[in-house]
């Protein structure tokens, strides 16, 4: 057995849980957690001092967080902008299906 959800009932959901901040949250802390790592990893392998690690590991960070806060901004942006004219299109359609010829 098969459930077949509404037409938009799985976008709304998703638009819905995207708007909250908490995923730009999310977003934020994933990329300062990836950037913070890709610093430190990348200072080791040059055999940097640890306190030259540790400052290129925070900006790293920043800028990785800030980044995908930005991109995090831009998908969302961009996905609410699809399903809207999904949904004008669809509604364009059957309302000339509905007129009498």
């Amino acid at each position: 057995m098969f459930f077949v959800l509404p037409r938009f009932l799985l976008a709304d959901l998703v638009l819905f849980t995207l708007s909250d901040s908490s995923l730009m949250k999310k977003l934020m802390i994933s990329g300062a957690l990836l950037g913070y790592c890709l610093g430190l990893v990348l200072g080791l392998l040059q055999q940097s001092s640890w306190p030259s690690i540790l400052w290129r590991a925070s900006v790293a960070c920043f800028i990785s967080a800030v980044l995908m806060r930005w991109w995090g901004q831009l998908w969302v942006r961009s996905w609410q902008t699809a399903c809207y004219q999904k949904l004008v299109a669809n509604q364009e359609a059957a309302r000339k299906s509905k007129q009498p010829q």
